[in-house]
């Protein structure tokens, strides 16, 4: 029944959006749709104030202040160094919620997960923000993610409910992203998604959740996959803040047509499950089985896929 609800009530908040996106005449197809589901998420963390650790509020708090500074990105455009600054804060501002007795105990630990943080906050909202590109291509994203880290946080109640809400959201949101030049997720909600999964990330790391490795079942192609453009791009001496049609998914769309370029990600996640059990049942280490399947299953998935497609017809 909670569903149900839940689903109405992010459904009707969605096309209320759009519908005063196209009667404010915003010249551009509706987008920003992730404030949305920033606030779906803030209004159950405090209506559950107990429930939820201070870290947790106080980060998501701050990147939600982050989120509607970038939210002008979805309305008028921010410059690339302005974006650059913003994730960087993000990074910073996590770090410093879970991690700020170390700069005292451990400057040098400080240093290199705040580095490690920085990275992971640039990586995944620039690859994320290539991933609403195309029609369902975001839900797609992030239904698998959130299945995973369903999975990761099993035996967190209180964390299951943001997850399994934010799959009520995603599942709405198909509704009206399905349709070409519906309603996008935008670059704010983009943001704000990678700031979630940082949250998540840390949350584990600092419960020795092991289990979040399983992550890369699902983050691995898309990052490899914008790291592969961002060289290519620099190789062609091409601006990289300028629109482009070389990720996987957009290749396909090209080649292919149709829907097929939703099935790249949950086939590349579904074959690096299927490593990672094989491994395991070898007696191969869990964790290593993680790394070392869905490394080598995204590279060698990725790139044949790429050259497949570039030598297809339509």
């Amino acid at each position: 029944m909670l569903f149900f609800i839940n689903f109405f009530c992010i459904y009707i908040s969605l096309h209320a959006y759009k519908n005063i996106w196209i009667y404010l005449e915003i010249n551009k197809t509706p987008t920003g749709a992730g404030i949305i589901f920033l606030i779906t998420l803030l209004i159950n963390i405090y209506l559950n104030n107990e429930s939820y650790s201070s870290e947790l509020k106080i980060a998501l708090s701050l990147i939600s202040v982050l989120t509607l500074i970038y939210y002008f990105d979805d309305l008028m455009s921010l410059s690339v160094t302005t974006r650059i600054i913003i994730q960087i804060l993000m990074g910073i501002f996590i770090t410093t919620t879970f991690f700020s007795n170390l700069v005292i105990v451990n400057t040098y630990l400080f240093i290199l997960i705040l580095t490690y943080i920085l990275t992971l906050s640039l990586l995944l909202t620039n690859t994320i923000n290539f991933y609403d590109g195309a029609d369902l291509n975001i839900v797609f994203f992030g239904i698998l993610n959130f299945s995973i880290l369903s999975f990761v946080f099993s035996l967190d109640k209180n964390i299951q409910i943001l997850i399994h809400l934010s799959l009520v959201f995603f599942i709405s949101f198909s509704l009206l992203n399905y349709k070409a030049n519906s309603l996008y997720f935008g670059d704010a909600g983009s943001f704000f998604l990678a700031g979630l999964f940082l949250i998540f990330i840390v949350l584990a790391a600092v419960q020795q959740n092991l289990k979040i490795y399983y992550l890369l079942t699902t983050l691995c192609l898309p990052i490899l996959d914008v790291i592969y453009v961002i060289l290519y791009r620099l190789i062609r001496k091409e601006p990289l803040h300028t629109r482009h049609h070389y990720q996987i998914y957009q290749l396909a769309q090209r080649t292919q047509g149709g829907w097929l370029y939703l099935l790249i990600q949950p086939i590349n996640t579904a074959f690096s499950l299927l490593s990672i059990f094989l491994l395991c049942s070898l007696g191969l280490n869990e964790t290593i089985s993680i790394f070392t399947g869905c490394f080598f299953i995204s590279i060698i998935f990725y790139f044949s896929l790429r050259y497949s497609l570039m030598n297809a017809k339509k």
